[in-house]
C-alpha cells in the first residue's frame, strides 16, 4: 500500500484524526506492520496489513480473543478481515512501547535480560494452559470467529523434533539467524 492509501484507510477508521507520520516496523516476515502517529494528542497505533488475506486476519483475531482475558496482548481497536473498499485485510492495534528481546540482549544488562526472560517464560507457561482436543494447525472457518484444530503439521514419529528441523531449515530462519557466532556477538 502507498502512504496515500494508508492515510485514506486510517481516515475512514478514524475520521477526526490527521496522520502525522507513518513508519514501517521491522521484524515481520509475512504481514506488514506500520506505526501511525497522529497530529493531535492521540496515542499512536499499529496498522497490520495481511498479505495472505481475510482468513489469516480472522485466525489472528480468534487467537487474540482466546488469549486476551489471560495474557497481556495489544488491544485490537479495529479489524477489517474483508478490508475496506479496495484495501487488503487489516487490523489496528494499540501501539505498545517496548524493546525486542534482541535489542535488550545487545545492552548486556544482565538483570534486565533475566527479568525479561522470566516474563517470557511466565507468558509461555500461561499459553500452555490453553488446551485443544488434538494437535494440528489452528484454523478459523470462513466468516466464523471460533478456532478449530485442523490437520497435523507432520505425521509420524518424533513430530516435534521433525517440525523443529523443518523450521530451522527454512529460508525465513536462515534469514533471521545471526551471521556471527553467539559468543562473538
Amino acid at each position: 500500500m502507498t502512504a496515500e492509501q494508508i492515510r485514506r484507510l486510517i481516515a475512514k477508521v478514524f475520521p477526526k484524526r490527521s496522520v502525522k507520520n507513518l513508519q514501517v516496523l521491522s521484524g515481520g516476515l509475512i504481514n506488514t506492520n506500520i506505526r501511525v502517529d497522529f497530529e493531535a494528542n492521540y496515542e499512536p497505533i499499529v496498522l497490520r496489513v495481511y498479505r495472505n488475506g481475510a482468513q489469516v486476519c480472522r485466525k489472528e483475531l480468534a487467537i487474540h480473543d482466546l488469549l486476551s482475558p489471560t495474557i497481556r496482548v495489544p488491544r485490537v481497536l479495529h479489524a477489517a478481515p474483508e478490508g475496506i473498499e479496495d484495501s487488503p485485510a487489516f487490523l489496528i492495534n494499540e501501539y505498545v512501547i517496548g524493546s525486542t528481546f534482541r535489542e535488550l540482549k545487545r545492552t548486556k544488562d544482565l538483570k534486565a535480560i533475566q527479568q525479561a526472560s522470566y516474563s517470557v517464560g511466565a507468558t509461555l507457561a500461561s499459553i500452555d494452559g490453553f488446551k485443544f482436543e488434538k494437535p494440528g494447525r489452528l484454523e478459523v472457518e470462513e466468516h466464523a470467529a471460533a478456532l478449530e484444530v485442523g490437520p497435523k503439521f507432520i505425521e509420524g514419529p518424533d513430530q516435534i523434533a521433525r517440525l523443529m528441523d523443518t523450521f530451522l531449515a527454512s529460508a525465513n530462519c536462515e534469514q533471521r539467524r545471526p551471521k556471527t557466532h553467539p559468543e562473538t556477538a
